[in-house]
């Protein structure tokens, strides 16, 4: 309790630190809070349901809580609700839109709400008004926020990452956990058998493991007769490990997540097009005062990759993957001369305290100035060159790139893939040109074949007619077979 007193202490003398500056905007990116588990395909990433819990409620509640405490000091504008001033965004799943809502109702209580459009509001009293809205893409469409889930490239990528000498080390390292992990019941889906020829759980798996247990645990040690707790698919699970092993647990899961979404395989391509948003929101000549991204932690590992956040700042823990709750804080100000800069700043999960992160690429101090962070990050590929290089043929917007110059394709390709693209292509028309002849060619046979039957059966009636009528035995016919027998006699 003193430490936190002491970090509000803080938070309240922060207007006099940069007194003689003006704090113009504030971006925030959150991971959603507490939530139902959530299982994941290793490549592609496809999920299973999950919804936010009364627990993550809380944790957004108390981090839009947090954010009101930071910043009301900086003017009005930071601690009043002005639909125009305003911007909260969410992927679409139930846990970070719920996730957003409940920041909201902590960083703009009923109090700081302005009047809606009539003055009055005819909701009871103790009521708070869901006037602060919430604005969201469908999933196919949504290439910022999940541009992990977006990008099949990446997918093949991951592939080839659980089949790397890095991960098999990491294997064999764990191996006695891995293979302890695979005798509980419900993860022996998730194993194969390894080099001994005893199951142990995939690394691309391990995800699913980790979750299940943090999520019991998550749930489950405060109250374990809470709804959720009971709700599980078998809340033992928490228990099922040694503390060393979670810990073990926890280091090995983080540490792959981090080669999944780090940079050295995602590069630029999880967090450029969210960045160049953000960018964009703070080169606006009246900037809006808040925009808040209700997102998960590979977006925030996203763009960790793409400004090479790790490598600029070896002293941020880059063995842990944030928590929920946890929060990326982009802060722009204007000093009195009118000079634009922005601090990249860290909330892991609840904690009270902010880690300023150096941006790099020319932004070596705190304070990054507006122009070089806005060159590092239209430094990153365009929107076609994404969808390009994500190979993103589903997304609308890169749908609509392609029809709008369907020559892109081609210009990105390398050497060996547009030769791959042509010899296919002479392929595909040698196939159809060889059909089509083989078509004409049956037809000519068929054509031959009735002229020759029609021949024969002219011929065969001209005899009939020619011949006397005591030839055959009265009302009797002769064949053709016997015709021609007669023919050759004759």
């Amino acid at each position: 309790m003193c430490q936190r007193n002491i970090s509000l202490l803080l938070l309240a003398l922060l207007p006099f630190t940069y007194a003689q500056d003006s704090l113009l905007q504030v971006q925030v990116v959150t991971r959603h809070g507490a939530r139902t588990p959530l299982t994941k395909e290793a490549s592609s990433l496809r999920e299973g349901g999950s919804s936010l819990t009364p627990l993550g409620e809380l944790q957004q509640y108390q981090l839009g809580e947090w954010l009101r405490s930071r910043y009301s000091s900086f003017g009005p504008e930071f601690r009043t609700y002005n639909a125009s001033r305003v911007r909260i965004r969410s992927s679409a799943f139930e846990r970070t839109m719920v996730s957003a809502q409940s920041l909201a109702l902590g960083l703009f209580p009923e109090s700081s709400r302005s009047s809606n459009t009539t003055g009055v509001s005819l909701l009871p009293k103790n009521v708070t008004r869901a006037n602060i809205p919430v604005f969201t893409t469908d999933n196919k469409n949504d290439i910022e926020i999940r541009a992990y889930a977006n990008c099949p490239a990446f997918s093949s990528t991951l592939t080839m990452l659980y089949a790397s000498p890095s991960l098999k080390d990491l294997e064999t390292q764990n191996l006695a956990l891995l293979e302890k992990l695979a005798l509980f019941p419900t993860f022996s889906q998730y194993s194969s058998a390894n080099s001994n020829g005893v199951n142990s759980i995939r690394l691309g798996d391990l995800w699913n493991i980790f979750d299940a247990i943090n999520v019991a645990k998550t749930e489950c040690d405060p109250d374990p007769d809470a709804v959720v707790c009971k709700s599980l698919e078998d809340p033992s699970v928490r228990n099922y490990l040694t503390d060393a092993e979670w810990s073990q647990l926890q280091v090995l899961s983080h540490d792959v997540e981090h080669q999944k979404y780090g940079q050295s395989t995602a590069g630029n391509k999880l967090g450029s097009n969210l960045l160049k948003t953000i960018e964009s929101k703070m080169s606006d000549p009246s900037p809006v005062t808040w925009v808040v991204y209700s997102a998960h932690y590979p977006t925030i590992l996203g763009i960790f990759a793409a400004m090479g956040t790790y490598e600029e700042n070896v002293a941020f823990e880059r063995q842990i993957i944030p928590n929920y709750a946890s929060a990326v804080v982009f802060e722009l100000y204007e000093t009195a001369d009118k000079q634009r800069y922005i601090k990249l700043l860290y909330k892991e999960g609840l904690q009270d305290t902010l880690i300023d992160l150096t941006i790099g690429n020319g932004c070596e101090s705190i304070n990054c100035p507006l122009p070089t962070f806005t060159s590092i990050v239209r430094a990153f590929p365009s929107s076609s060159e994404w969808c390009d290089r994500c190979a993103n043929m589903e997304s609308d917007t890169c749908m609509s790139l392609l029809l709008a110059n369907p020559a892109t394709k081609n210009d990105t390709c390398d050497k060996e893939e547009y030769m791959l693209s042509v010899a296919v292509i002479f392929s595909l028309i040698g196939g159809i040109c060889m059909t089509v002849l083989l078509m004409k060619i049956c037809r000519w046979v068929q054509k031959e074949r009735k002229q020759s039957s029609d021949t024969i059966q002219r011929t065969t009636e001209e005899s009939k007619s020619d011949r006397p009528n005591s030839a055959a035995e009265p009302g009797s016919e002769m064949s053709t077979i016997e015709i021609g027998e007669l023919h050759s006699q004759a």
